[in-house]
């Protein structure tokens, strides 16, 4: 993907140039300009606006839309309609993870995976 200039009277000029897998499918800026999320047919690609640099890629396959939630973590969209959140940070993505092992489920949960009973976070451990 190359990064025109295109914000002059005068020639557009190229800024850089950003290896990608596949043709890019979706882009977005952060709110304060300062990253580009793109998404191709294997990848999420992390830019740095100021060194046009990627300084992250998760492999997440046909992403084909982006939009941001924080500074760090961007709700993708993928070509068979499938959306979910991906966590740009590893600090929170382990904070989330241990979050999610401290828990049971809940009511809702289980209605919706038709679990019944319902078990509490002690029955899950010693199961």
């Amino acid at each position: 993907m190359t990064i025109i200039d295109a914000s002059s009277d005068g020639p557009w000029t190229e800024i850089a140039t950003i290896n990608t897998d596949d043709r890019v499918r979706g882009l977005a800026f952060n709110p304060d300009g300062s990253k580009l999320a793109i998404g191709d047919a294997s990848s999420l690609y992390v830019v740095d606006t100021t060194t046009w640099q990627v300084v992250q890629q998760v492999k997440l396959p046909s992403v084909s839309d982006i939009h941001w939630i924080d500074d760090e973590a961007v709700v993708v969209g993928t070509a068979t309609g499938l959306f979910g959140t991906v966590s740009l940070s590893t600090d929170r993505l382990l904070a989330d993870t241990r979050a999610g092992l401290l828990r049971s489920f809940t009511e809702q949960e289980c209605q919706t995976y038709r679990i019944d009973p319902c078990p509490t976070l002690d029955e899950m451990k010693n199961r």
